[in-house]
């Protein structure tokens, strides 16, 4: 491997797995250069966990589900790089679309692969043009897992998924299938709008759908049930205002709601106006009988051919709720051990495993993974199959060539000895007993525990005989490389075990994400909230070892040292008191409970003690060498993790450019002093950004109330004469100059509807106010830095019942050299249209010199 070129080392993979006998125990090393394979096969040859390293035991089950997911799941530009990458792909996903290109405005290829904010890529968000692209990157994916040699025995979908599961199973050929699905999708989104819909998980230990029943929903009050996706999570559907009511209720309650982005109420009576003309259309369809087994996400159960070949069962299917929970203990009990979810992102993967209950568990292995490249994740798909057992058509998946003219010869095995001769014989012919007779399980159990059989995991934390500091250390090692193979994160980036998940970018979906990796690490049973119950990485390791140390009948001594925290998940009083105020309109009430609060706050004009207290976050990799200017981020002023403000914006810059958030002093965890004024905090970030730079140029961003001290550290630093090489200003606001309708637009996206991924507590809202208070009458002042202004191209959702006009809510900044418009609102421009964000910061770097003054539109170009 040491000396092996690029294909050299393809054809020793592919000899690997064709010349070799494949055991039980099974490693996959992935790695885009020679290094992060050697480095990989470390991992392997030691035991521990890496982000490159999949690695497994054969499961007893051999039974493969394929599971399509639904609308919602969509993403601009998704399917791309495997188009280009791979023929199978690109084939079938070219012969889909040309079946459905005669139905549509549109071109769907066009649409899919647009860029974000441009005429064409926004149609992806309507659902006559949303669905139909879901099918085709579904249909194609399938065709890809198939060509490598991966079919399934059962399949699955959710939603209009269930049409691609339909497809695969035969029940329609693709010319039907398609326009079918073109169909559904152009009469949905026909119906008038004034629908909504909403998510919620309901609290620990409840029945969702007991609760749901118990507490306001029911189609009389115009909300219904929309979907079962777990024991405790659903997703209900109807009337907008409706919805908005019954969730603040539900909030009240202790309920985690999440608003969907919708105008049309599916799985509701809303849809009713449609059904008959759906009806008639599936008249024309000619129906065969499945070819492979099917769970229904209608019933919950598998599904009859008569069944599923009565067009009355796809009207049905509009209407009635989505059973995807009991579907999927229905695979369970069908013997399914893997369920590949076929679509662009990892949401049934995250929802999946705590539907099962029983001894059977069911390993979820999404073939995309959201901000990971499309080659690395369905590549890292492939080996997660194949390490549980599941056959792989290797040569396919390495290439025709490699199978054929580049086989590498191997050496031999290096044999393992060991001593089988009986012990020496007493005098009267008994074998002698001996002393560690009574102990050899548990040495055996340390020994299977510390050298493992190739390819498995090396489990320190659970072997008898291992002192506590080696299991915690182990169970560190195991959080911090789950955590980072979740977020994407290369081998030169480190998760910091004293920080907290929200400010390294952990959301929902990739809490439950990690979650469900430790859950089949260590066979505990692991809550869904686990890193927001225990918010920092030592504070998990301390929640995983009592839990192992239950389970064995110990009990834990010393603890890792860690910061003290509150837990978002535990008991709050002050937050909960501030929420319950905004929630009964309280709003001036609870402004004034934190300004009261705040007076508690220890505070310091020390700018040297305040840096001292946080530290840079990478949140980009870069190669050595990378000559692009680094970016360094100011975070809004607000209580929101680093992490989640910025993750996805530079995941968007992964290989190209560092990029580097500078936390604010104050907001973290552990009763840290505040800045004294605005004087001091403009000193702080200015000597972060010293002593991260080292002199050396760099591009400052400021992101919404952030762009002010970017903007104020800016004029400092220039005045020092160590200017940036360019500010960057992503929707940024003045606050003095922000209309009050505004304010209240803002304060409603960050406090009410994205409240989750907020730190609400006594820290948070005390450290927002106090940041508010000193830039409530700032004003930037003349700067030479070329700067960049970037503002999205629609408002915040805002208030309910207020909609803003356009001067109202659209910003601007004096002095700034030149204005780029990019799709989305306030803050899904740094979430699902990060992309179209980062390329539109690019371009203007590399053009700096002469980029004229005035409004162009990123997608335009």
């Amino acid at each position: 491997m040491r000396t092996a070129g690029d294909v050299q080392r393809a054809g020793i993979a592919e000899a690997l797995v064709s010349s070799r006998s494949l055991f039980g125990h099974r490693a996959v090393v992935l790695g885009e250069d020679r290094e992060e394979l050697l480095a990989g096969l470390g991992e392997v040859e030691r035991g521990v966990p890496g982000t490159g390293v999949i690695s497994a035991a054969v499961s007893a089950t051999g039974k493969v589900a394929f599971v399509f997911p639904g609308q919602g799941t969509q993403l601009a530009g998704v399917g791309r790089e495997l188009y280009a990458s791979y023929p199978v792909f690109a084939d079938a996903l070219d012969e889909v679309c040309a079946s459905m290109d005669g139905l549509l405005d549109r071109p769907l290829l066009e649409v899919m692969f647009a860029e974000q904010g441009s005429v064409a890529g926004d149609l992806l968000g309507r659902t006559d043009f949303a669905q139909p692209a879901l099918f085709a990157l579904e249909v194609a994916l399938w065709r890809l897992w198939l060509s490598w040699g991966v079919a399934p025995s059962l399949v699955a979908g959710h939603s209009v998924g269930e049409f691609a599961a339909a497809h695969a199973a035969g029940l329609w050929g693709l010319k039907d299938a398609a326009r079918l699905v073109v169909a559904r999708g152009r009469l949905m989104h026909e119906l008038p709008t004034g629908g909504g819909m909403a998510a919620i998980r309901v609290p620990a230990g409840s029945s969702v759908t007991s609760f749901l029943s118990e507490y306001g929903l029911s189609p009389e009050a115009g909300v219904e049930l929309a979907a079962v996706n777990g024991p405790s999570s659903a997703v209900v559907s109807g009337d907008a205002a409706a919805v908005g009511l019954l969730a603040d209720e539900w909030r009240e309650r202790g309920c985690k709601v999440t608003p969907l982005p919708v105008a049309h109420a599916f799985h509701s009576a809303l849809m009713e106006p449609m059904l008959d003309e759906f009806r008639q259309v599936l008249a024309t369809a000619q129906f065969r009988a499945p070819a492979l087994d099917w769970v229904s996400t209608l019933t919950g159960g598998l599904v009859r051919a008569p069944d599923v070949c009565d067009p009355e069962y796809w009207v049905r299917q509009i209407r009635r709720p989505v059973n995807f929970a009991p579907a999927v203990q229905g695979l369970a009990d069908a013997g399914v051990g893997v369920c590949v979810e076929v679509g662009g992102d990892a949401s049934l993967s995250s929802m999946g495993p705590e539907c099962v209950t029983g001894p059977r568990p069911i390993r979820w292995v999404p073939s995309l993974r959201r901000r990971s490249p499309e080659q690395w994740s369905v590549a890292r798909a492939v080996a997660e199959v194949f390490v549980r057992g599941v056959a792989v058509d290797w040569p396919a998946v390495l290439g025709a060539t490699v199978a054929t003219e580049h086989r590498t010869d191997l050496p031999t095995y290096a044999f393992q000895r060991e001593r089988y001769w009986l012990r020496e014989r007493g005098a009267a012919g008994v074998t002698a007993p001996s002393k560690t007779l009574a102990t050899a399980p548990a040495l055996a159990a340390r020994d299977r525990a510390q050298h493992p059989a190739p390819g498995e995991r090396v489990r320190l934390w659970e072997a008898p005989g291992v002192d506590e500091q080696q299991r915690r250390q182990a169970l560190l090692d195991l959080v911090s490389a789950e955590a980072a193979a979740v977020l994407g994160y290369r081998r030169t980036q480190q998760l910091n075990p004293e920080g907290s998940f929200r400010d390294a970018g952990f959301d929902s979906l990739s809490a439950v994400a990690l979650r469900n990796q430790l859950v089949a690490a260590t066979r505990l049973d692991l809550s869904a909230a686990m890193v927001f119950e225990h918010p920092t990485p030592y504070e998990l390791v301390d929640h995983l070892l009592a839990e192992l140390l239950a389970r064995t009948g110990q009990e834990s001594g010393q603890r890792a040292p860690r910061p003290a925290t509150v837990q978002p998940g535990a008991a709050d009083p002050f937050g909960d008191l501030f929420r319950r105020a905004r929630a009964e309109g309280k709003s001036a009430e609870a402004n004034r409970f934190v300004g009261a609060a705040l007076q508690l706050r220890p505070d310091t004009g020390d700018a040297a003690a305040l840096l001292a207290a946080v530290s840079p976050l990478p949140l980009s990799d870069v190669p050595p060498g990378a000559g692009e200017l680094p970016l360094l981020c100011l975070p809004p002023l607000v209580p929101v993790p680093v992490g989640l403000q910025f993750g996805a914006f530079a995941a968007a810059h992964q290989g190209v450019r560092e990029v580097t958030a500078l936390p604010l002093p104050g907001f973290a965890d552990g009763g840290d002093p505040l800045p004294r004024d605005a004087e001091t905090m403009i000193e702080v970030q200015v000597a972060a950004v010293r002593r991260h730079q080292g002199g050396r140029p760099c591009v400052l961003v400021g992101y919404s109330s952030g762009g002010m001290l970017a903007h104020a550290v800016t004029a400092r630093l220039e005045a020092e004469g160590t200017p940036p090489a360019a500010l960057v200003l992503l929707d940024a606001y003045v606050l003095a100059d922000m209309p009050e309708r505004l304010i209240r637009a803002m304060n409603h996206e960050v406090l009410d509807r994205r409240a989750h991924f907020a730190a609400l507590d006594y820290t948070g809202l005390t450290a927002m106010r106090r940041y508010m208070d000193e830039f409530a009458h700032w004003a930037p002042g003349p700067v030479r830095t070329p700067t960049l202004f970037v503002r999205p191209t629609r408002c915040v959702p805002g208030v309910p019942g207020e909609v803003l006009e356009d001067h109202e809510w659209r910003s601007t900044w004096r002095g700034a050299d030149r204005y780029v418009e990019v799709a989305g609102d306030h803050c899904s421009m740094m979430t699902d249209h990060a992309e179209a964000t980062a390329r539109a910061v690019l371009d203007w770097l590399r053009g700096i010199a002469d980029a004229p003054t005035g409004v162009v539109r990123a997608a335009a170009r």
